[in-house]
């Protein structure tokens, strides 16, 4: 009996000593893969840094390439602005021997060339590239802007630039003020923007500035300060009303 109970004990030590082999085999294989990770966590890790590192020089770089390019924008725009200046300046001297002819012809006005006009405070409140004035004994004035390449924001600024001329010039504040746009390059489609606001246009045909005939259903825009005055008729006599700060119905 006894030894049954020796050889039972025994063998309960035996399977207790294989199974602490094998955790300690498992935990060495654990130990194993662990340090294998580490040092793959290491790797990956040194390997950010430098792919941080590397995009951080990159995006230095990046703003150092873009500021350059944002210098180079700066200095062709100033060039582009330069150009620009210089064929307005061209295109205004191209059109004014057309402009004096075309005012002469179509509208029985002399040509007054540019204005400017400074308030009392020496504020430059009226520029405009030329105007004429009507030989009638109306006063009808015509304000032009001449303009190398037509855009939208050119239809405001000559209608502003009657408004200024009405407000400055009280000589013309119960006068027609008729706007006028010379223009050398412009679409279909900004003519009948002018035509639609009200404007006159000159634009060039073979090399030189000459009246473009606008649509059937044109209205000139004279911004009238005297009742009577008829819109679509530049050189109207001037029919006075009982209140000259009414405006024309047309």
């Amino acid at each position: 009996m006894t030894n049954q109970n020796q050889s039972k004990s025994d063998e309960r030590i035996r399977k207790l000593n294989e199974r602490c082999a094998q955790l300690q085999a498992e935990a060495a294989q654990l130990r194993k893969e662990t340090e294998k990770l580490n040092k793959e966590n290491a790797k990956q890790i040194k390997e950010t840094r430098i792919l941080i590192n590397e995009v951080s020089e990159s995006q230095k770089k990046s703003q150092k390439e873009w500021k350059k390019i944002r210098k180079q924008f700066k200095e062709t725009g100033k060039q582009i602005d330069g150009l620009d200046n210089r064929f307005g300046d061209y295109a205004e001297a191209m059109a004014r021997p057309s402009i004096r002819r075309i005012l002469k012809e179509r509208f029985n006005a002399d040509y007054l060339g540019p204005l400017r006009y400074r308030s009392t405070n020496e504020v430059e409140a009226v520029e405009v590239d030329a105007w004429g004035l009507s030989r009638n004994g109306t006063g009808a004035a015509y304000i032009v802007e001449t303009k190398s390449k037509f855009r939208d924001e050119h239809i405001e600024q000559v209608l502003q630039q009657v408004e200024r001329f009405r407000y400055y010039m009280s000589d013309y504040d119960d006068r027609a003020v008729y706007p006028m746009l010379a223009v050398v390059d412009i679409s279909e489609a900004g003519r009948r923007k002018v035509w639609d606001a009200g404007i006159y246009l000159l634009d060039v045909n073979d090399g030189v500035f000459k009246y473009a005939e606008p649509p059937e259903d044109f209205e000139a825009n004279g911004d009238h300060g005297a009742y009577g005055v008829q819109r679509g008729v530049p050189y109207l006599q001037l029919v006075v009303g009982n209140n000259h700060k009414q405006r024309g119905t047309g």
